[in-house]
């Protein structure tokens, strides 16, 4: 595989690998203990919105990258819903 692709990208994808499984379990224990045996459904939601975010992600990016040239709108974009998903996981409540 290393002679087909160069040695750095075959590195950060088994590094990025590792550290997405590694979320997983979390993500697991948080859905359990904030929704009880709902648990699982919401993960699955989580993970199909998530997905569904990353395909959204890619395809405005090939857009951006047509239209603009380059990728500084997608990378700001990017930020903005961060900041705003960051302010919608600060602002609501999680009880035990």
């Amino acid at each position: 595989m290393v002679g087909v692709f160069e040695t750095r990208i075959v590195t950060f994808g088994i590094i990025f690998g590792i550290k997405d499984i590694a979320t997983v379990p979390h993500v697991i224990a948080i859905c359990n203990r904030v929704h009880g045996d709902d648990g699982p459904s919401i993960f699955a939601c989580v993970n199909v919105f998530h997905q569904l975010g990353a395909c959204l992600m890619a395809f405005s990016g090939s857009m951006i990258w047509i239209a603009f040239g380059n990728y500084s709108p997608l990378w700001y974009a990017s930020g903005a819903l961060c900041l705003l998903a960051s302010a919608v996981v600060y602002t609501n409540s999680y009880r035990d």
